[in-house]
């Protein structure tokens, strides 16, 4: 079921800080187990290295099992140009920093990841 009004926020393709190949580890575990939960978000935001996980095979399979079960999907379109990554966006769409704060400041709830 999705949360109208949950937002989640990726801002790297790590999760946590300190190592880099177990913060990988990590972010591949959370999109499996986000994939299997009863609640969803409405949203994900992906902003700053958050995008890079387009490259990410397993990242990227989940996010179109999420999409399937209805969750949206905005990639900043500063970070996907800076990244060079215009043509990995095969989820979603690639939004601006304006649709973003829109999102953060009208979400009942924003969980940063």
């Amino acid at each position: 079921m999705i949360e109208k009004g949950l937002v989640c926020i990726i801002k790297s393709n790590c999760l946590g800080s300190g190592n880099d190949e177990i913060g990988t580890l990590l972010m591949q575990k959370f999109f499996a187990m986000t994939a299997e939960q009863k609640t969803l978000p409405e949203v994900f935001a992906f902003v700053n290295t958050g995008v890079k996980l387009l490259e990410d095979e397993d990242v990227l399979a989940r996010m179109k099992e999420l999409q399937a079960q209805g969750c949206k999907f905005i990639f900043c379109g500063t970070c996907i140009n800076f990244f060079k990554l215009q043509d990995k966006v095969n989820a979603g769409i690639i939004g601006n920093m304006a649709q973003i704060q829109e999102l953060l400041f009208t979400a009942k709830r924003t969980v940063c990841v």
